[in-house]
């Protein structure tokens, strides 16, 4: 399968200047702008933990991972604790819905169908085919332009989602290598959970952020080329690793 957008991970440094601890929560969301040819664009980077900055340790500052993106819910208009809405089932076999935000990190899409007054969590699978008529399953691809579809089963190979009920997709909006960032770039505080407006501007008043290191990891989707000459090699170790070329054929 094509890889789609992946993440960036940095390192960002807290430093709280007030007399009191602070702690700022994991899912914490920084931004910065870099700006591409004649474009400014704003990145979003989410933290991994928690950071804890207490003014008689380290001068106040405590370093926590951070990786490239924010999640659905704080951008749509349209989400709620189980994600964006999406599309409401018809009932009818090989529904598709197409995700409404772009760009898709790979691998954070998780989906949620209704069922009475509360949702399921149902699984991404890699083929719909491998599955039965009950199992609670759906698959995703991109399209031309890096769109992401969800599509659910055919009541034969995955089940199909009840009629009229609500579907909505958590996911990550974000990644590529525009997020493989210098230092000094993610200077803002942009979200903190569970903070409403007036928290947060007194957050930002004593306690100020930067990425100490620079983004890796960050990728775009695989173009053609790169699908031609990968999808063949995929099928020569057979997920075996025997030889020295099985080992370099599935490092790749």
């Amino acid at each position: 399968v094509p890889a789609g957008y992946r993440q960036a991970i940095t390192s960002v440094r807290f430093v709280n200047s007030s007399a009191g601890t602070v702690t700022v929560p994991k899912g914490t969301v920084v931004s910065g702008d870099v700006t591409i040819g004649d474009t400014v664009q704003t990145l979003y980077f989410t933290t991994n933990s928690a950071a804890v900055c207490d003014p008689l340790v380290d001068g106040g500052a405590a370093t926590v991972s951070a990786s490239s993106g924010r999640s659905v819910i704080i951008v749509s208009d349209y989400a709620n604790e189980y994600g964006e809405l999406i599309g409401t089932s018809d009932g009818t076999p090989n529904q598709s819905f197409m995700l409404l935000e772009n760009p898709v990190v790979d691998g954070s899409v998780e989906l949620y169908v209704e069922e009475g007054s509360a949702y399921s969590k149902w699984s991404e699978v890699q083929h719909l085919i491998d599955y039965g008529p009950f199992d609670q399953v759906f698959t995703t691809y991109l399209n031309s332009n890096n769109e992401v579809t969800v599509q659910f089963g055919d009541g034969i190979s995955g089940q199909i989602p009840s009629n009229s009920s609500e579907i909505r997709a958590k996911y990550t909006i974000g990644g590529g290598t525009i997020d493989n960032i210098s230092t000094d770039v993610l200077t803002n505080i942009f979200y903190v959970p569970g903070y409403d407006s007036n928290a947060l501007l007194a957050l930002q008043s004593i306690v100020t952020v930067t990425n100490t290191e620079v983004g890796i990891g960050g990728s775009d989707p695989e173009d053609t080329a790169q699908i031609r000459y990968l999808a063949p090699i995929t099928l020569r170790a057979n997920n075996r690793a025997i030889g020295l070329e099985d080992f370099k054929t599935l490092a790749l």
